[in-house]
């Protein structure tokens, strides 16, 4: 391996995009775990003046004060979400395009060390479909190349398909249906319309984010099919450059 003069670089790109991966996965989580508080209580009689919701440490907490501040708060963390996961895919793009600055003879290594020290975030499938593919190079039997080419490019589709809907659509169902339980609460028309506003910009910001995700996506799905993956990604521009996520 080459990378002499690109170790200490590389590895603080790593570590740029690990932070990054890092927000954006704990930021999902917590997007997870307080959807579950507000969507698991039961929804009977929901809107009865006065009732109360046992909140763990809190004990008995009037549905009609704790759903909206609960609300509030998922739409907060889900605007953080969309936030950190557009930062992740900001920060990979711009550590490979640096990456692809380097001189020939050391990029290929920088790039998969790069790849190899980094924390992955939750939308990350590359790796399932290049074992299927073989690697860029495709290394085996030649007659095998081509069906594994298509098995890993279909694999690679299906994955991201199944991770990016995890990831946004499941948090945006959630958003929804917990504004429906505030509906039912009976919460003040004032503060519940300031957090349908709310509930749209949060869902608007996670939309436009998914967006830019699979439009990525749907650029860098040719270099599965393709027979020789690494000269298409040597006559990339420099934005295209960035290794699959």
């Amino acid at each position: 391996m080459t990378l002499k003069t690109a170790d200490l670089s590389v590895t603080s790109l790593a570590d740029g995009c690990s932070t990054q991966a890092k927000v954006a996965n704990r930021t999902w989580l917590s997007v997870v775990a307080v959807s579950v508080i507000l969507l698991v209580p039961p929804t009977a009689d929901a809107a009865s003046v006065g009732q109360t919701i046992e909140v763990p440490l809190l004990g008995g907490v009037p549905i009609a004060q704790f759903l909206p501040i609960a609300f509030a708060l998922l739409a907060i963390l889900v605007l953080a979400l969309a936030a950190a996961h557009a930062e992740h895919v900001r920060a990979d793009s711009l550590a490979h395009s640096m990456v692809s600055k380097l001189p020939a003879s050391e990029r290929d290594d920088a790039r998969a060390l790069l790849d190899i020290l980094r924390v992955p975030g939750l939308t990350r499938v590359a790796p399932l479909a290049l074992w299927v593919r073989g690697g860029w190079k495709q290394e085996g039997a030649e007659w095998l190349r081509f069906p594994r080419r298509i098995a890993a490019g279909l694999l690679y589709i299906v994955l991201k398909l199944v991770v990016l809907a995890v990831l946004f659509i499941v948090p945006s169902v959630a958003l929804w249906r917990s504004y429906s339980r505030v509906e039912e609460a009976g919460v003040a028309t004032a503060l519940n319309s300031a957090l349908g506003v709310l509930m749209w910009i949060a869902l608007l910001s996670l939309c436009l984010v998914g967006l830019a995700d699979m439009a990525n996506t749907w650029r860098r799905v040719p270099r599965f099919f393709q027979a020789d993956a690494t000269v298409e990604l040597a006559r990339a521009s420099p934005d295209e450059r960035g290794q699959v996520q």
